[in-house]
């Protein structure tokens, strides 16, 4: 695992459609949004698949375990067994079209990072590519109508704070800030809160938020998979001007106002960089973390 950050220049057009949820007619107009100058590298994922023949047959003959890393070279793989969510998925380099039930290999590889704040001591950051996915809450199609719950109490911020901080920050997991938030909890007209401290966060889409971070533009919002993410299920488009870039979940509920009520629905990002809300339960959606991290590690 990578054991410092680093900054690192990149230079990107990056393209996506931008027809707002509320336009019913033919006509598609298309954003440019050209990525940050400069990312920062910190901890690692798997990332992008192996395509060399002659390294996939040096780690089929180790007999790897399904979601179990080796290390050749000193080059870190892992293998994983591919669900993606149409049978039209592939690669970044377009070159491997993943098959469900396959197994790939995937280099493990710096997470690259977008710069949301800096206040002279910590950064605060935005993996720049959708890394993985989760639900964002644990229920059930017979349950989801009457799930109530607080955000901390789901899937999505355990594997925020477990499954990503024990591997992708394994060795520099004590560097992570923990921040807090206020979770709320409805339920028939009551409203409760509590102050929750997490390592790793995901958006919020209210906008102040997204104008303090510089995401009120719907372009701004948009984010490519990475093969790792594509391979084992995260929503991406298939759509040839938008092809690759994926969903993501926000960790604001939605409430019903009319009743006050939670109805177990949640917020996410699409691939338009647009606002929508899905079932909590839907598990294709990416992930896409924040952390906080003292400037002296970069």
């Amino acid at each position: 695992m990578i054991k410092h950050g680093k900054k690192i220049a990149l230079a990107a057009t990056l393209v996506a459609t931008a027809a707002g949820l509320a336009s019913c007619g033919n006509s598609t107009s298309y954003i440019t949004y050209t990525a940050p100058e400069t990312l920062v590298e910190f901890g690692a994922m798997p990332t992008t698949v192996v395509e060399d023949e002659n390294i996939i047959a040096q780690l089929d003959a180790l007999s790897l375990k399904t979601n179990r890393t080796t290390e050749i070279d000193g080059v870190t793989y892992f293998k994983a067994t591919a669900e993606p969510h149409t049978t039209m998925v592939t690669s970044n380099s377009g070159n491997v079209t993943f098959v469900e039930d396959e197994t790939y290999y995937f280099i493990v590889e710096p997470i690259k990072w977008r710069v949301l704040s800096d206040d002279g001591t910590n950064y605060t950051l935005m993996s720049e590519y959708v890394l993985s996915t989760s639900a964002l809450y644990t229920a059930t199609y017979r349950t989801w109508e009457s799930l109530r719950t607080y955000y901390s109490a789901g899937s999505l911020y355990d594997y925020l704070n477990n499954d990503l901080i024990s591997y992708g920050f394994s060795g520099v997991s004590s560097s992570l800030i923990s921040t807090t938030f206020t979770d709320t909890y409805i339920n028939s007209n009551a409203v409760a809160t509590k102050s929750v401290s997490t390592l790793a966060d995901v958006l919020t889409n209210d906008a102040e938020t997204l104008a303090k971070y510089g995401l009120s533009e719907q372009a701004s919002r948009i984010a490519l998979t990475t093969d790792y993410a594509r391979a084992i299920g995260t929503w991406m488009s298939i759509e040839e001007e938008t092809y690759g870039y994926g969903t993501y979940w926000t960790r604001s509920g939605l409430v019903d106002e009319s009743t006050a009520s939670y109805t177990g629905y949640g917020y996410f990002i699409n691939e338009q960089g647009e606002i929508q809300y899905d079932y909590g339960f839907t598990s294709s959606h990416g992930v896409r973390p924040i952390i906080t991290v003292a400037k002296s590690n970069f």
